[in-house]
This record gives C-alpha cells, sequence and structure tokens, in this order.
C-alpha cells in the first residue's frame, strides 16, 4: 500500500467517549508530532472474494457515513481530538465566517457598552472598577467562552489626597498672604475628582515662574543661549502638547528646576474650519510622570505576584524628583497675565489676549507663586480579566485582543470606546461558538487593568507569561482608542501585519456614505497615501524573470538585486498565494503604516518579547501628523465623555462599528487561516527603506567612522532572498501533511523573535527590538534603526563624539547580525 499519514491514537469515537486528549499546550514551535507515516500493508485474513467485496463495500460506506454525519453535526467540541485534528488540520479557513462577522456587528450595542462604561471616574482598583471587572466576567461567561481567568497583581500606584486638594496661589512674599488661588478640582453633572500627575512627589514650593513653551530640549537651549535665563529654584509653566508629561519633567528636572506646571494650549487645537478652540478653560488633564515600560515600579523585570520581591530603592530612582501639577487653561490664563521679564518669541504666543512673557516672576516683583502637591504612593490590587476561546487545531497558538479598562476621569474615547468594540466582538465571536464555529487557533480576549500608570496590568500579564507567549503568541491586537473623528484611519503595526489590515480594510464598507469611496482600505489610501521609488523595490525583478517564470527557484547570486522593472510583477505567471504576497510588497503606492511607539498598550508585547503588534484609530484631519496619545483635545480632561463621543465625534457610532469590524476580521485572519498571514516581503522592503535612511543620514554627518553600509545590504539582501524562497515552497507545500503546514506556521510565528536582542538597545535594555522599537531620544516618528539613530542624536549635541561612534558601531554589528540570523531561521534545514 502506498504512504499514507495516520494519527498515532485512532481511536474513532465521538461524543461520550472518554480518550486521552491530545496536550497540545506541551509542545512548543516544532516539535509536535502528530501523525506518522507508513507504507505497511493492510492485512487480510479471509480470501473468500465476495468477502472481501462486502468488507470494502462496508469500510467506504463507514467511512462516507461518519464523514457525513461529522460535518453535519454542528458541535465538534465533544468529538476526540485525534479525529477533529486528523479532519481539519489541513482544512483551511470558512471565508464564509468573515462576513458574518461583518453583518453581526452592532453599532447599538458599542454605543450602549460606551456610554455605560464611561459613566463613572474608574482608577484602579476603585469600587467602579471592581464592578466592571465582574461585569467583563459575565460577559464572556455569557458568550460560552471556554475558560474565564482573573489575574491580580499587588502594584505601586499614586492617587491624589482627596482630604488635602493639591493647589496653586500666587502670594505676597512679605506676608505670604494669598492673592490668587486655584484648587484642582474639577466637577461635571455626575463626579467630582481632583486632577494630578500620578508619581509626583509631594512637596511644598514657593518661587519664580518661568515660561519654557513646551518644555523641549531646543526650547530650554534657546532660553538659555538668547535670553540667558538660568532654571535653577524655579517653577516653570508648560504646554502640554509635542511631549508627554513624563518626558517634560524629565528635561524640567535636568535643568534642576524646583516644579512644574502643565496646561493645554488653546491655540494647539484650533479647528481651522471654524477657527476656533475645541478646548473648554476649564479643560484640565491628568497623566501619568512614569513611563518607562516596566510596569509596576517595585518589581522592573518580573511579575508582581504575591511572593514577588519589591525593590524599594530602584522604584524610587525611577519616580520623578520634583512636584508636578496639570493646571486648568483658565488658571494658566491668570498666571501668564501677571508675568513679567522679555516677551516670548512670536512663534510662542498663543490665544490669551495678553502678551505672553517668560519671566522669571511676576510683573509685580512682589509676588510668587505656590504650588502644593499632596499625592500619596498606594499599594494596590490591579486585575486584568481574561477570557479564552480555544483553538480547534491548534490551541496553543495564540491570537491576543486586548483594552484597557481604567481612565482617569469618564474616559469615552479613551478607553470605553475601545471597550465598547472589545465586548461587542465577544458578543459576536461567542454567537459563532454557539453556532458551531472554532477558530483554527485560541483567541484571548484580555481586559487590562492601570494602563494609564505605566501600562502596569498588560506589562505584569506579560512579564508571568513572557516564556509561554515567545513561544505561543501569533499577534496582540490593542482596541483602546479606536474613534477620536471621522476622517480616515491611523494604524500602527508591525511589518508582519501588514497584509492583514490591507485585507480587511477592503472588505468593510467606508461608514462615510457621502464619500466617494467605497471601502475603509480606499479611503485610507486617498487621505495618508506613502509613495515608493521604483528604484528602491526590494523585490529582485531580473532574478523573477530569469527564475520564478520558469518555476525555479535555486542558483541565487548577487547580481539579481540589479536591474528592475515596475510592471513585470503584474505578468509573472506564478502560484496565486506568492504572486498576491509579491503583489502586495511592491506596489508603489500604498496606505501609510506608522511605526509602533512608546505610548501604547502593545509596546511591551513588541519591543520586549517580539510579538507582531497593531493599533488603529479612526481620527479627524485636524492636523492629523500631530496627532499623537497627549495631542488629542478632551483626553485624560472631564471632557472626555459619552456625551462628547455621541454628539460630535461619531453620532450613531457607525465609525465605531467600522473599527470594529475591521479588528474583528483581523482577529478571525490569524486566528483561522492554514498558514499565519504574514507577508514577510514587507518586511524586507521595511528594511530596506530603513537603510536608505541610514545612508542618508550618514551623509548628512560626513562621516561614516567605520559603519560599512555593504554589510548592512548584504544581510537585507539575504533576508529577501530567504523569505523569497520561503513563500515560494510556502505556495508549493503539501496541503495534505498537517507537519508541514506546521512546521511553516512556526517559522512565521517565530520571525519577529529573531529581531530581538536579549542585551536590548544600547539605551534601553528593556527595549529588546533592534529594527523598530521606539527612539529613546526622539519624540517624533523616525525613519531609521532606532538604536542607531538615538546614537546619532546624541553625537549632534555631544561632546564625547569618539566614544559615541564606538556605539554606533557596536551596535551596527548586531544590527547586521540581528537580520543575518532572520534570513537564517527562514531555511527549511
Amino acid at each position: 500500500m502506498s504512504a499514507q499519514y495516520r494519527p498515532y491514537r485512532d481511536e474513532d469515537s465521538c461524543d461520550g467517549v472518554e480518550n486521552d486528549h491530545l496536550n497540545w499546550n506541551d509542545n512548543e514551535p516544532g516539535s509536535v508530532q502528530i501523525y506518522e507515516k507508513t507504507t505497511e500493508d493492510l492485512p487480510f485474513k479471509s480470501n473468500r472474494r465476495f468477502i472481501l467485496s462486502a468488507l470494502g463495500v462496508i469500510s467506504i460506506s463507514i467511512v462516507i457515513g461518519f464523514i457525513i454525519g461529522y460535518f453535519s453535526h454542528s458541535q465538534h467540541t465533544t468529538c476526540i481530538p485525534n479525529i477533529s485534528v486528523a479532519l481539519h488540520s489541513t482544512k483551511n479557513e470558512n471565508l464564509r465566517i468573515r462576513q458574518r462577522i461583518i453583518d453581526n456587528v452592532r453599532s447599538s450595542r458599542i454605543e450602549a457598552f460606551v456610554e455605560e462604561f464611561s459613566s463613572e471616574p474608574r482608577l484602579p482598583g476603585s469600587a467602579r472598577d471592581l464592578y466592571l471587572i465582574k461585569r467583563i466576567q459575565d460577559e464572556f461567561r455569557r458568550n460560552s467562552f471556554d475558560k474565564v481567568e482573573t489575574k491580580n497583581y499587588s502594584v505601586l500606584l499614586s492617587l491624589p489626597d482627596e482630604e488635602n486638594p493639591n493647589f496653586v496661589e500666587i502670594i505676597d512674599s512679605t506676608d505670604r498672604k494669598p492673592l490668587f488661588s486655584s484648587l484642582n478640582k474639577v466637577q461635571n453633572d455626575k463626579n467630582k475628582w481632583s486632577p494630578f500627575c500620578a508619581y509626583s512627589p509631594k512637596g511644598d514650593v514657593v518661587g519664580d515662574i518661568v515660561f519654557v513653551n513646551y518644555g523641549t530640549a531646543d526650547d530650554y537651549q534657546l532660553l538659555q543661549d538668547k535670553y540667558n535665563i538660568t532654571f535653577d529654584g524655579k517653577i516653570l509653566i508648560a504646554k502640554q502638547f509635542h511631549l508627554a508629561a513624563d518626558e517634560q519633567v524629565l528635561w524640567a528636572q535636568s535643568r534642576n528646576a524646583a516644579a512644574l506646571l502643565l496646561y493645554s494650549e488653546p491655540a494647539d487645537y484650533v479647528d481651522d474650519k471654524r477657527s476656533e478652540s475645541q478646548l473648554p478653560d476649564d479643560a484640565v488633564r491628568s497623566d501619568s510622570l512614569l513611563w518607562n515600560g516596566l510596569g509596576d515600579p517595585l518589581t522592573p523585570g518580573y511579575p508582581s505576584t504575591h511572593y514577588a520581591l519589591r525593590v524599594s530603592a530602584v522604584a524610587m530612582s525611577v519616580l520623578p524628583k520634583i512636584p508636578v501639577q496639570p493646571i486648568s487653561v483658565h488658571t494658566a490664563y491668570e498666571l501668564l497675565g501677571l508675568m513679567g521679564g522679555k516677551e516670548v518669541p512670536k512663534e510662542w504666543a498663543g490665544l490669551f489676549n495678553f502678551t505672553y512673557r517668560l519671566g522669571p516672576g511676576f510683573q509685580n516683583t512682589s509676588l510668587k507663586l505656590r504650588l502644593k502637591v499632596n499625592n500619596k504612593l498606594v499599594n494596590t490590587t490591579i486585575s486584568n480579566v481574561i477570557g479564552y476561546i480555544r483553538g480547534d487545531v491548534e490551541p496553543d497558538r495564540y491570537v491576543i485582543l486586548g483594552n484597557h479598562r481604567d481612565s482617569w476621569v469618564n474616559g469615552a474615547i479613551d478607553s470605553a470606546g475601545g471597550t465598547g468594540a472589545f465586548l461587542e466582538l465577544v458578543e459576536v465571536f461567542g454567537g459563532l461558538v454557539k453556532s458551531g464555529w472554532r477558530p483554527r487557533r485560541t483567541i484571548l480576549f484580555c481586559s487590562w487593568g492601570a494602563e494609564e500608570f505605566n501600562l502596569i496590568g498588560s506589562t505584569e500579564w506579560l512579564e508571568e507569561n513572557y516564556k509561554t507567549l515567545y513561544s505561543r503568541a501569533v499577534a496582540y491586537i490593542n482596541a483602546d482608542i479606536v474613534v477620536v473623528g471621522n476622517g480616515s484611519l491611523s494604524v500602527d503595526a508591525s511589518p508582519l501585519l501588514y497584509n492583514a489590515i490591507f485585507n480587511a480594510t477592503k472588505e468593510v464598507p467606508n461608514p462615510d456614505t457621502n464619500d466617494e469611496h467605497t471601502t475603509i482600505y480606499e479611503k485610507w489610501l486617498n487621505s495618508f497615501p506613502i509613495m515608493r521609488n521604483s528604484t528602491q523595490l526590494i523585490i529582485p525583478m531580473n532574478y523573477l524573470k530569469n527564475h520564478f517564470i520558469k518555476d525555479e527557484i535555486d542558483d541565487y547570486d548577487s547580481e539579481i538585486f540589479e536591474g528592475k522593472n515596475d510592471d513585470l510583477i503584474d505578468r509573472i505567471e506564478g502560484p496565486s498565494l506568492f504572486q498576491s504576497y509579491l503583489n502586495s510588497a511592491t506596489i508603489q503606492i500604498r496606505p501609510n503604516v506608522r511605526q509602533l511607539n512608546a505610548r501604547s498598550v502593545y509596546s511591551p508585547f513588541f519591543t520586549f518579547a517580539g510579538i507582531p503588534s497593531l493599533e488603529m484609530t479612526y481620527i479627524s484631519f485636524l492636523n492629523p501628523k500631530q496627532q499623537t496619545l497627549f495631542s488629542l483635545p478632551p483626553i485624560h480632561t472631564q471632557y472626555d465623555d459619552f456625551k462628547r463621543v455621541s454628539s460630535v465625534i461619531d453620532p450613531g457610532f457607525k465609525y465605531h462599528k467600522a473599527v470594529t469590524q475591521i479588528i474583528g476580521e483581523i482577529v478571525r485572519d490569524l486566528s483561522d487561516s492554514l498558514f499565519i498571514p504574514f507577508n514577510l516581503l514587507h518586511y524586507a522592503q521595511v528594511l530596506q527603506d530603513l537603510s536608505s535612511a541610514l545612508q542618508s543620514r550618514l551623509l548628512s554627518l560626513n562621516s561614516s567612522q567605520g559603519v560599512d553600509l555593504n554589510l548592512l545590504n548584504s544581510a537585507i539582501n539575504n533576508f529577501t532572498k530567504a523569505a523569497l524562497k520561503f513563500h515560494y515552497n510556502q505556495e508549493k507545500a503539501d496541503l495534505r501533511d498537517p507537519m508541514s503546514i506546521r512546521r511553516i506556521n512556526d517559522q512565521l510565528l517565530l520571525l519577529e523573535r529573531t529581531f530581538l536582542d536579549t542585551n536590548g538597545l544600547p539605551r534601553n535594555i528593556m527595549k529588546k527590538h533592534v529594527i523598530m522599537s521606539p527612539s529613546e531620544i526622539l519624540h517624533s516618528y523616525d525613519d531609521t534603526f532606532p538604536g542607531l539613530i538615538d546614537e546619532f542624536a546624541i553625537l549632534s549635541r555631544s561632546d564625547l563624539k569618539g566614544q559615541n561612534w564606538d556605539i554606533i558601531r557596536a551596535h551596527f554589528s548586531i544590527l547586521v547580525f540581528t537580520i543575518q540570523s532572520a534570513a537564517n531561521a527562514l531555511a527549511e534545514i
């Protein structure tokens, strides 16, 4: 008999029959063995021809009857794993599920979830937070999730002292009598709370005030060089916009300031269509001053379990050293209007109807500014709630969808909107499970706690499960701030997820029915296109012409990367999946996908664990290049409420619905496709783009100091060739062989991890991803490798240029090695 594949254990009973289940969870990539190959002849005892014929007919009937019966009944969860895996391990996904997900998303349910979750502030560990934890647990159970788990961690938080609120006042230095006082209490229709900067130390500071614009390095340098202003012992006041609060306090500390006040300048939030600010006078925002990617400051690098060692000395070393307090637009108006000193540079002035001045101090020199901060550090139990939908074929492969539950205030945008999308997909996927559908891989729905403080909930869970997730996590999809406007889509993603996001947005209709673009992809492409020069495309056109058309894949040589041809890709006579990947990676105009940043929940998953990550937000066209988490008008203020979302941002919640549909399709694609839908050629193109940017950077420095770009380009070329060969062989794989499918998926799953370096970036050992970790130095997005761009930024201001070049050369060699290692990981053997 010819060679065939059979299960090791071939019991063929279904409902009600006890059997040993395959323990997929104990297997790591490449180690699962379900099938063995056999060439043995089937034994037959009788020589009677009619008995043979009868047995043949009976056997065929049984097999046909079993298959018909198996596929006709809707629930396979009680079938023993051997039979289920044998029938489904080589079966592709049911694409009809895609349309069911898109059709089943309801904007009315999303709206109801957002209204419920944004009705009150929800600080970690509060009574409201505890109620919502149970609420999410109930949603998981009601929707027939296979497992519901609550993970608790004891962490260090910082909260305002409600009995002793923080305040700012102007006093007469002779008798300390307050002439103006602003208690930091804010109230809306239902709630009262105290805006604060988490982890600001206590302090009672009196001194002169200095205006420092946005508090960037350039702002301080200008004040020092041109205006001869010193900052020692001064209380600084800065606009909140270009930098996050934690970055602003670090710069203030570096200049020996005594304290820092933060306010939102109305001029930064002007709607060009109406020429007026979107920021009310009493708006004041809260922020965390700790944002270092370590989660709980007492347990850096390890989960804050009950048995963990707390390292208070480490925590104290990373916490801010000076008091910091946010103030309202109105309070800023009162303080800035009384300031003395020289007039500010023209470009620093805002919308207030007076002359902005730098200080130091007030026009009346007998007046001083007093800041009193009474924040307290508290040990708090926080909770993550995890719901599992077990995969039918590869249950040990995890697609993770996350949303953070906490907020400073009501938090309708940040992040009840994401919670609405999250819980709606719980409903949709739960309905599919109830109807008998199962994804190929396990889906985890994760509700995080204490994310606003330092991404604490997700970071602690990642630290606790790091070794498991390293070998099993397919991707992390974040759903937090999903809608802030009705302009177009903005996406941050790993290159491995470009394919999934492009395909998903092509399936979801444009929610703006008055727009000419029919799908979200078309609108996104029209709004934020990125154009590539054909000479920078990585696909070796001469090689394709000479080899792929002939159905050959061997005989690589360096010359294949020399000529290129724009239109040849459309004429390739090749396999469909391979050609699709080529077309997607070499298209010259595509929607812009932003680099991943350090401000989102996905950051530790990507930069520390190498898990491909993605986040998307529907944004307005108000300063789209500046729309970051800390520059959106109502974020973290009392005006981030349900009324604003439902009446101004997204009436009818049709944009929330659209983003939910996209996320749902991406989760389905990643969890149910036969092959994990990662297009490695997108990564090859990104590497090429980063190398070109690095070359421009070196040219601008007029020096390479031993950095040989030929070595980098050679490694990138090797990765590109390996990716081409990998996808070509993937197309030719024997789809009847489940182990062949598993091997390919293992290589795809672990590819992102090959870009990690155990020693981390030169300026941050916790950031392991040497290709696309966010920069430690620059707050803006950059287009080259983070470990190098940080050193170049320091080089431009450093007197220790020789030492910087030593670091650059060392990290460059690591970069080349890492990319070559990624190429090697794609080999078959």
